[in-house]
Formats: structure tokens, sequence, C-alpha cells
């Protein structure tokens, strides 16, 4: 574990030094996982006290805090020091509470706390995602919700991968081996362990991590080859192949 922090650390050593972060606005027509979690907070009026695991330098933290006024409590957390430093320099907020945390290391020492929590982009770096997320479910009240989103493996773009027999990275070019950036990855595939569709998340959290409810919300994430509103219906039609993986849980 503290080769992949000391990874995280290197890898996003830049954001302590970020000035300012973009502020993603409520759209009807999502085309990135912030604005997919943003539409869903706003439409289905979801405030109280929230926490957002592996939290980055902040962007959905400023987003979400500047769109949804219904939010009482934001606790804003990540594994990287430099990524929480963003935060603290960029978020201006009352609301804001800004803590380290290693999920991975995490017991759940006070439940039913929570009435969201936010997950982007995190559950497929974990090692341990079954016992990570039994933790997280302690963690919220007894109305309360993950809001979960990894890479679909399954998507159309990986599913062309796999045709031409190429390994279907999330997080990388060549196979894994190429970040986007041009250079060799320093982990493969820039730290992903663990590949997702709808389904296998979806078993895994209802018959293995005992979440009750698990519910599609599906929206377009990358290259949106025929524009966003055709995505985002496609999304709608048939996540398994347009859509990221996002699924609300619920106890």
């Amino acid at each position: 574990m503290d080769k992949l922090k000391e990874f995280y650390e290197a890898h996003y050593s830049d954001d302590a030094e970020k000035k300012e972060l973009p502020v993603f606005k409520y759209t009807k027509n999502p085309v990135n996982r912030s604005q997919a979690c943003i539409k869903y907070f706003v439409d289905n009026k979801i405030g109280g006290e929230i926490l957002e695991l592996g939290a980055g330098n902040g962007t959905l933290v400023n987003s979400l805090l500047i769109s949804n006024p219904e939010i009482k409590r934001y606790v804003a957390t990540d594994l990287s020091a430099p990524r929480l430093q963003s935060i603290k320099n960029n978020v201006k907020s009352e609301k804001l509470e800004v803590k380290e945390l290693d999920i991975e290391n995490f017991k759940a020492e006070e439940t039913g706390q929570f009435d969201a929590v936010i997950m982007l982009a995190l559950i497929e770096h974990l090692l341990d995602p079954i016992s990570a997320m039994k933790e997280v479910k302690k963690l919220l009240k007894t109305k309360g919700f993950v809001f979960i989103e990894t890479p679909n493996v399954a998507d159309i773009g990986h599913r062309l991968k796999l045709l031409r027999g190429r390994f279907p990275s999330t997080a990388s070019n060549n196979e894994g081996l190429i970040s986007y950036k041009g250079k060799p990855v320093k982990f493969f595939d820039n730290g992903h362990l663990h590949y997702f569709t709808f389904r296998s998340l979806t078993n895994m959290l209802k018959n293995y991590c005992g979440y009750g409810e698990v519910k599609k919300v599906p929206a377009p994430t990358g290259t949106l080859f025929f524009g966003k509103k055709i995505h985002n219906i496609l999304a709608k039609i048939k996540p398994e192949m347009f859509s990221s993986v996002f699924v609300v849980a619920k106890p």
C-alpha cells in the first residue's frame, strides 16, 4: 500500500500548485463523471451530509457545492497530499471538511453518518473493493446511498479493442503501457486494478457487500462521436454499451 501511496503522490504532484479549478454546471446531457453526479444530486434534491472518497483535486467538490445549496456538510477525502492541498487552496466553503483517508485501511467507528457517499473513478483502484464497500455501507444513514462511477470494460470502445485482439485498458493507451500523455506508465494501466461491467459491480455489491438495491444511472463519458445528446440517449437505451458504469447503491 505504501508503494501505491507513493505512486499517487508523485502522479498528482502538480495538483498542489493549481490556482483555479474548472466548475462544471448542471446539464441535462452530461458528458463526464462530474456532470453526471451533479445532475443526479440536483434532479433528486440530494442534500444533507455528503462524503466524497477519492475527491481528487476538488473539481467535483467545488462544482457540487456551487450547484446544490441542499448540501449542509461536505467531507472531502483523498490519499494524495497534493490533491488534498488543491482542495484546501481552491474550495472555500464553511460546509467543507478536508481529510486524508485511506479507504483500504479504514474501519467505520461511527455508523450512519452520511446521506450520500460519492466514489468517482475510485473503486477500480482499490486492492480489496469487497471489504471497502462493506465499510462504506456502515457509514450510510438508513435512507442513504453510494454514488459510484467506474469505467465500463464492456462499452463499445473496449469491445472493439478486444475484437482487434487488444487489451481494453481503461486508464492508458497501448494496452495499459503508455499514459495518455505519451509516456510509459509507472503502474500498469495507471493503477487500475479491477475492471467492471454493470452486471459485475451490481452482483458484487448485492451478493458480497450486503447492499439491498443497486440502480443504474447511465451517462456517457469519454469521446462522444455522435454528440452529447445522441450519446445520452444511447446511454439510456443501452447503458451496457454506451455508458460508464454509474450506479446508486442503497443498504
